[in-house]
C-alpha cells in the first residue's frame, strides 16, 4: 500500500480536495439534526425567539431592567444596545447570560399573576402601584439584599428554564412594541428551513464531487500502474521472457 502512494503524487491536489469535501459533508450531516431541533424548540415552542436577548427594546424597559443589575452589568448591557447593529456570536451568549435573570425578575414583578401579586404584597407594595417605581425608589442596601436573595434562588434553576422565562419576557416586550409575533415566528422557521435546504444541497454536491473526483483519481492511478507494468514488460530481456508464460506476460 505504501509503495502505491508514490503513484498518487500527480493527484495530490485532488486527494486533498476529496478529504476536504468529506469533512464538509460530515459537518453538514451532523449539523442538520441541530437545525431540526432548533425549528421545533425555537421556531415552534419559543415563537422564533432564540434566547433572552431582545433585538430592540423600549428605553423604559431598559431602565426597568437596570434595577435588577449591578453597575458593571448595567454598563455592559447599555453599551451593547447603544448605536449597535445585530448582536451575534460570543457577545450574544454573554449578553444572554447577563439578561436572563433581570428579564425573569422584571417579568415576575410586572406579569400581574397571582404569584407576582403575592410577592408585591409581601413587600407591602400598595395595590395599583407601579412595582418598578417602588423598586427604583428602594434604598441601595435594601435593593442589593433583594437582588442577592433573588440571585441565590435563581442560581439553582437550570439554564434552559431561565432562558425560557427570558424568552417569554422578550416576547412580551415585542408585543408591547407592536411587533407581529406570528411574523417573527414564521420568519425564523422560514430562515431555518432555507438554511436546511442549502445545507442539503451542499451535502449532495459534496457527495457527487467526491464520487467524481475519486473515480478520476482511481482512473489516473490505474492508467499509471498499467503503463508502468507494460513498460517494465517490454524492457525484459530474452532470458526473462522465457521465464514467464504468455498468459503471465499478458
Amino acid at each position: 500500500m505504501i509503495k502505491l502512494m508514490k503513484y498518487l503524487k500527480k493527484s495530490a491536489g485532488y486527494v486533498v480536495l476529496i478529504i476536504g469535501l468529506l469533512f464538509l459533508q460530515a459537518y453538514c450531516d451532523l449539523s442538520l439534526p441541530d437545525y431540526t431541533s432548533k425549528v421545533i424548540n425555537v421556531g415552534i415552542q419559543q415563537g422564533g425567539i432564540p434566547d433572552g436577548v431582545p433585538e430592540k427594546m423600549r428605553q423604559s424597559t431598559m431602565e426597568n431592567l437596570q434595577i435588577f443589575m449591578d453597575e458593571d452589568t448595567q454598563k455592559e448591557v447599555q453599551d451593547s444596545y447603544v448605536l449597535k447593529g445585530g448582536i451575534t456570536g460570543d457577545k450574544r451568549e454573554e449578553l444572554n447570560d447577563l439578561l436572563c435573570k433581570p428579564l425573569m425578575m422584571y417579568t415576575s414583578f410586572t406579569s400581574g399573576s397571582e404569584e407576582s401579586q403575592k410577592m408585591l404584597s409581601q413587600m407591602q407594595v400598595p395595590e395599583g402601584t407601579d412595582p418598578m417605581q417602588v423598586l427604583s425608589a428602594m434604598p441601595e442596601d435594601a435593593k442589593k439584599q433583594m437582588l442577592e436573595a433573588a440571585d441565590e434562588k435563581l442560581s439553582d434553576m437550570p439554564e434552559s428554564i431561565l432562558t425560557q422565562a427570558a424568552v417569554s419576557g422578550v416576547k412580551t416586550e415585542y408585543e408591547a412594541m407592536g411587533e407581529d409575533s406570528d411574523a417573527i415566528q414564521m420568519n425564523y422557521i422560514r430562515t431555518s428551513g432555507i438554511q436546511m435546504v442549502l445545507m442539503a444541497l451542499v451535502i449532495m454536491l459534496a457527495a457527487v464531487s467526491v464520487t467524481f473526483l475519486s473515480a478520476r483519481v482511481a482512473a489516473a492511478l490505474g492508467h499509471d500502474l498499467r503503463d508502468n507494468v507494460y513498460r517494465k514488460v517490454i524492457h525484459f530481456s530474452s532470458n526473462e521472457y522465457h521465464k514467464f508464460s504468455t498468459a503471465s506476460l499478458i
